[in-house]
């Protein structure tokens, strides 16, 4: 229902939460309240190689930090030469989690770049002894400005298996001697270079100086890792890893208490109060040309303020001035470009930051569905009833700057010439064809249905969707996916892919394509019961990638059963049924990262793999088996039979043809009384 993520957190330790001086309460100088206790300290000088001399810089650690070095950046970025960790602790670690500990203060950070990029940050890397990139995590938090000493962490989840050799490179003697002399001839490496290990990198761009020390490390279990219950800070009411400098996008990401005052509306060290129009407007004025602030910050203030309000989330004795909604559509109507339909940067039409505003502040409904009527969305709307401005021109421009020959689209759209070099012109780039995807549909949306302009834009949909999972889905892992058609790795992220599933009509039940061919399914004389038959799917129509099999009991309306009545699915040779394919890229994004369709807001998504039974028969067409055996769902065979009824309770099949975007055919009866005609 909410782009954010509700923690209903229990009361918390004070002594483990809290810090007094004078009565007064502050925020933990630990991110999350997670301190490094059971951890093991790391010495930053003996990560440092040579030709890297003069980085470290002291600069009085807490006591109370583990480890030892204090690294000091100015617009900088460096991977450090050594690994952080030796290979044979990676290969024990593996399957489980490293957290990272490590402190960062900060001064002058400005404020004036954008947060994403601006904020003191911390990536780590996983290459294999062939240089692919197995894994990388990069620091969450964004904190810039002046702070004192602050212990953050990141959690880098390990691979379940890895070629990585269980001995140091130091140890081989060749390889020794290359490195010490490439050393003395003062050999600068890339910071980039996948050398095999495990390796670190910090980074602070921009004006202003950020320290990082006190590095340490822990193995933790998922389960251990994923542990939320004590992330609230007691102070703010916010789960920000440094909630009195954090600032709003960080806030709203970490997800809010649904049950206690949204206190940080009353503002914190980063930012005034929001609750005031003028406090609104500073904001909006501070954030104008900070993409990271327009898609995570400005755009979610509709939410938060029908949230707030509804609620009773204000702080005490606070509220939303009167008029502070019209206030912010009146802004941001004025931002949008008229001729392109897309928000600026810096004056620039930006594409994500368009599908953000677009999504989040103009959708006063939400997606109509085949399967799904549209209720209103209050908190994704600056007004009742408002639409999309300048629908008509998103869906032209974006139709006009799809990179040639695909059909997607990359960041680099409407943005400076200079920008992007040759990937400009031939990358495609899964975010930007997922926020492009986004902003046809909803454009569609709000065109009458005979207009020409919405029938193009859910066409391209349709031809972007296809082309994203036909070039996307090679990753060097089953259900994984890359970022670009410039990486060669898998992605490094969970984001966009499971997006772009749920905005698609792909899984909407009963969206009958009348072009499409009937499957022809023989039934085997021989099946061995009622309730039991023999099948198959006899000469494969090409237009077809699949067939599902539906099994009911007699007397129920075919177009009421939905995907838990899936029995079989028979897919055609080097095909997959689209629920196959959403079914595969869920699992493994939940293996790899952790992450559920439900977490990064793809209800959608989550409500239709959540139905389809976890036992389906799945056979291929190019099998030597000649027929395959089905019998009920579950969902069929739990369901209570009264043996006195007179009412049919024998089991009937249907067949259903599907094509690539989920398209289908009507309801084929394969045995008994059908009570549904197949569609003509």
């Amino acid at each position: 229902m909410t782009k954010i993520r509700f923690h209903l957190l229990s009361v918390l330790c004070l002594s483990c939460v809290l810090t007094w001086f004078h009565g007064v309460v502050l925020a933990s100088e630990y991110m999350h309240q997670v301190q490094e206790n059971n951890a093991t300290g790391l010495d930053l000088s003996n990560l440092v190689g040579k030709s890297q001399g003069g980085l470290l810089q002291e600069e009085g650690l807490p006591e109370r930090a583990k480890g030892n070095g204090v690294l000091s950046l100015h617009d900088q970025r460096v991977r450090l030469s050594n690994p952080v960790l030796p290979n044979s602790e990676i290969q024990k670690a593996l399957g489980r989690v490293l957290r990272f500990h490590i402190w960062i203060k900060a001064e002058d950070i400005d404020a004036g770049g954008n947060l994403w990029f601006g904020a003191p940050t911390v990536t780590f890397s996983l290459f294999d002894d062939n240089g692919n990139k197995i894994t990388q995590v990069s620091s969450l938090f964004k904190t810039r400005g002046t702070y004192p000493w602050h212990c953050y962490y990141v959690d880098v989840p390990m691979p379940r298996q890895i070629m990585l050799t269980n001995q140091s490179a130091a140890a081989n003697s060749e390889q020794a001697q290359l490195e010490a002399l490439a050393e003395i001839i003062d050999f600068q490496e890339n910071g980039d270079e996948s050398k095999p290990g495990f390796y670190v990198t910090f980074s602070c761009y921009g004006s202003g100086t950020a320290w990082f020390g006190g590095m340490s490390y822990e193995e933790l279990t998922t389960a251990q890792a994923a542990n939320r219950d004590k992330w609230l800070d007691s102070a703010t009411n916010t789960s920000a890893p440094n909630p009195e400098y954090d600032e709003l996008p960080v806030i709203l990401y970490y997800g809010l208490p649904a049950d206690k005052p949204w206190k940080f509306l009353s503002g914190n060290n980063a930012f005034r109060s929001i609750l005031t129009i003028q406090g609104l407007k500073e904001y909006l004025e501070a954030s104008r040309n900070d993409w990271f602030h327009l898609q995570k910050g400005v755009a979610m203030l509709p939410y938060l303020y029908v949230t707030a309000s509804k609620l009773q989330l204000c702080p005490e004795g606070k509220q939303f001035e009167d008029g502070w909604l019209d206030a912010l559509e009146e802004e941001l109507l004025g931002w949008q470009d008229p001729e392109t339909g897309f928000w600026t940067v810096n004056g620039v039409p930006n594409l994500l930051v368009t599908e953000a505003i677009a999504s989040n502040c103009f959708s006063p409904m939400s997606q109509e569905r085949a399967d799904q009527c549209a209720v209103p969305t209050p908190w994704h709307s600056v007004a009742d009833g408002v639409t999309l401005p300048h629908a008509d021109k998103i869906i032209e421009t974006l139709l006009s700057h799809r990179i040639m020959g695909t059909s997607g689209w990359n960041e680099y759209m409407l943005q400076p010439a200079e920008l992007g070099g040759t990937k400009r012109d031939t990358m495609v780039s899964l975010g930007a064809t997922t926020a492009a995807v986004k902003l046809l549909i909803l454009a569609a949306s709000t065109l009458p249905a005979e207009d020409a302009r919405r029938k193009s834009a859910l066409d391209e949909a349709k031809r972007a969707y296809l082309y994203a999972t036909k070039t996307f889905l090679k990753g060097n892992k089953p259900g994984l996916w890359r970022e670009s058609t410039a990486a060669t790795d898998i992605s490094t992220t969970g984001a966009f892919l499971l997006d772009l599933l749920d905005v698609v009509p792909l899984l909407e039940s009963h969206r009958a394509n009348p072009d499409l061919p009937k499957p022809t399914i023989e039934v085997a004389e021989d099946s061995e019961s009622d309730e039991k038959i023999q099948i198959r799917w006899k000469n494969p129509q090409r237009e077809l990638v699949s067939v599902r099999i539906y099994g009911t009991r007699a007397n129920v309306d075919a177009q009421t059963l939905t995907e838990k009545n899936i029995c079989c699915i028979i897919e055609q040779a080097n095909a997959e049924d689209p629920l196959m394919t959403a079914k595969r890229i869920v699992e493994a994004a939940n293996t790899e990262w952790g992450i559920t369709p439900a977490a990064v807001d793809c209800h959608y998504l989550a409500a239709k793999v959540a139905l389809l039974p976890s036992k389906v028969l799945v056979v291929r067409t190019d099998s030597k088996k000649p027929f395959f055996q089905i019998e009920p769902p579950s969902v069929v065979r739990n369901t209570v039979v009264d043996e006195d009824s007179s009412a049919d309770t024998s089991i009937v099949y249907y067949a259903v043809g599907v094509n690539a975007y989920g398209e289908t055919t009507g309801f084929i009866p394969l045995n008994g009384e059908a009570t549904a005609e197949d569609d003509d």
